[in-house]
């Protein structure tokens, strides 16, 4: 299965993000469980990071 996630302008490396009924199957026919999505933010070559700046 293929998803699309909207990433909020200003997440920031290790956040997380809850796709709610997602996940997989529950058990003997349960509802779906929830998707969570860790961010990591890799470094740039010319711009970092300041708080929500890019410098």
């Amino acid at each position: 299965k293929s998803i699309q996630i909207k990433i909020p302008p200003g997440v920031e490396t290790g956040s997380r993000l809850r796709l709610r009924g997602e996940g997989e199957e529950g058990a003997f026919g349960g509802p779906r469980g929830d998707l969570y999505v860790f961010i990591y933010i890799e470094p740039h070559e010319f711009f970092e990071r300041d708080g929500n700046n890019i410098v």
